[in-house]
């Protein structure tokens, strides 16, 4: 495959990936917040615990002025409740275990006598999104960072419509470790929605 074309569909994978996770991540949050309430109060005061150490750093700078202000926030428990990360959630909930559909397997989609853990195949998504985040220009994704290869032949049975007739064929190792991930992404997205 030549470099241009090669960046192209690379390109399109990240930049679907991203854009579908950030939908996901919208969507985890939703979850959550819509569960809060049936949550013990424990669980509640904890999170609020976690909520506070956080927004006491929210503050930025007036380089204008050279001052740090610190932003003064009313309470919505919705909107405070809003500010944890899908990461927070997640971690939240890999240790409480206190939302049912949090708590779901996927099977796996190449051996389908394996499953992973709704909140392990998270931790993965969030992984890979860091790296394409952080280091776009060199995608070293590790075992940590994908909840499964799949091969070419579940690729092709999965692929997403806007990969179109791209030869992903010949895709980098990394390149296939995030497509495979946008792929369990949607799998656990309609857990999510089903529950």
């Amino acid at each position: 495959m030549n470099s241009k074309k090669n960046n192209s569909i690379n390109a399109l994978i990240v930049y679907n990936y991203l854009g579908y996770y950030t939908e996901f991540e919208d969507l985890i949050k939703e979850k959550f917040i819509s569960n809060f309430e049936k949550l013990s109060e424990e669980y509640k005061n904890r999170t609020y615990f976690y909520i506070g150490g956080i927004g006491c750093s929210n503050s930025y700078l007036e380089y204008d002025t050279y001052s740090l202000i610190r932003e003064s926030t009313k309470y919505d428990k919705r909107k405070l409740l809003n500010r944890l990360t899908m990461n927070q959630i997640i971690k939240l909930e890999r240790k409480e275990q206190a939302i049912d559909m949090f708590k779901k397997n996927i099977y796996s989609i190449q051996i389908p006598k394996i499953y992973f853990t709704f909140c392990d195949c998270c931790i993965k998504l969030i992984n890979a999104r860091n790296i394409m985040a952080h280091e776009f220009f060199n995608l070293n994704l590790k075992e940590k960072d994908i909840i499964e290869v799949l091969s070419k032949e579940k690729i092709e049975q999965f692929k997403p419509e806007w990969l179109g007739d791209f030869e992903y064929n010949e895709l980098s190792d990394g390149m296939l470790g995030i497509l495979s991930n946008y792929i369990y992404m949607k799998e656990l997205k309609k857990v999510l929605n089903e529950s």
